[in-house]
């Protein structure tokens, strides 16, 4: 007889989400020269941009004393792509803040993948799918963090305020999250409920999330310049 197993059963948002990371993922693998790309449909045919960038993405250490053991806590950040908000009409955040007849779908969700050190030596793989907001529209950054290639979520990202962001680690999906000592941390004091970057965060895992973030938003501090709108 066969014996039923316990599935889990991935939301639809999330599959969604996860689809469109792991299409930008193969592209990039697939094609080397189309770094750092956004996607878009314009008169229905699939067209890519650059990312406009101001350097290369340089992980944070965050600690106050790297060893050749341990020499950062964050590493090997790559903002692989990014989608355009209007491929996730039925995002729950994004129902949230503007409902479901609202057409102004602003910006990108960014695609960003990099790993992490725990206090153990062992690593964590990790890729963020997490939207830029709009400042003319008082909105912080909403998206999720998963552990690379699963539908595990470790953490999610909320717009609240007045374009402020608010990171809530998935404590239960964490078992393999070693925290450091927090005297061994170079952290900014700066995870405050009123900020976009690095955003109000309390646990120790969600001031580092808030760090990839930022760093990234750093390096790319303007994700496209041209109209969203499809045609």
């Amino acid at each position: 007889r066969m014996v039923k197993k316990n599935v889990p059963v991935i939301e639809q948002h999330v599959f969604k989400m996860l689809w469109r990371a792991e299409y930008l993922r193969r592209e990039k693998k697939d094609n080397p020269s189309k770094i750092d790309l956004i996607y878009r449909y314009r008169s229905k045919q699939l067209q890519y941009y650059p990312i406009k960038s101001s350097g290369p993405v340089v992980a944070p250490s965050l600690l106050k004393d790297p060893t050749d053991a341990i020499p950062s806590i964050v590493s090997n950040i790559k903002l692989i792509g990014a989608f355009p908000t209007k491929d996730l009409q039925d995002d729950p955040m994004w129902l949230e803040m503007f409902g479901p007849n609202d057409g102004g779908f602003m910006g990108f969700y960014m695609v960003i993948e990099f790993d992490i050190t725990v206090a153990d030596g062992s690593v964590m793989k990790l890729i963020a799918v997490v939207n830029d907001g709009d400042d003319d529209r008082g909105t912080g950054l909403f998206g999720r963090i998963f552990i690379l290639d699963s539908s595990k979520m470790v953490a999610q990202v909320f717009a609240e305020g007045d374009c402020a962001t608010r990171i809530e680690e998935v404590t239960s999906n964490l078992d393999s999250y070693v925290p450091f000592a927090e005297s061994d941390l170079d952290l900014p004091g700066r995870f405050n409920e009123n900020s976009k970057y690095p955003g109000y965060c309390i646990t120790q895992f969600e001031k580092i999330m808030g760090m990839v973030l930022t760093t990234v938003r750093e390096a790319h501090p303007m994700i496209m310049d041209f109209d969203v709108e499809d045609d």
